[in-house]
């Protein structure tokens, strides 16, 4: 399947010599970095969503999964959550536009 993801330059630029010295594609080198990665989540089975679960809001809506939050955010205040939250959306901005610091 053909998709597009953005990466970082280093990230890439591994992927590609990991591809030449095996010989491979660098589509099913990164397909297999992928699979080992998620193959070692299952393993340490440390998701912090373990105990998510799916709300839908009567009445309709949307739904939103609702867990436990790390205990860092928890001693956070609402106006810090928010503020790492913009931070991180600037950030993510400002990569996508190809500006970094």
């Amino acid at each position: 399947m053909r998709t597009t993801v953005d990466l970082p330059e280093a990230l890439l630029v591994e992927a590609k010599v990991r591809a030449a010295r095996q010989g491979a594609k660098l589509k099913d080198v990164i397909a297999e970095a992928i699979e080992q990665g998620f193959e070692a989540m299952a393993k340490n089975k440390t998701s912090k969503l373990e105990n998510a679960r799916v709300v839908e809001p009567d009445g309709g809506g949307l739904a939103f999964v609702e867990c436990e939050p790390s205990p860092e955010i928890a001693k956070m205040s609402v106006d810090e959550i928010l503020r790492l939250e913009q931070e991180t959306l600037m950030q993510e901005d400002l990569r996508s536009a190809g500006i970094t610091d």
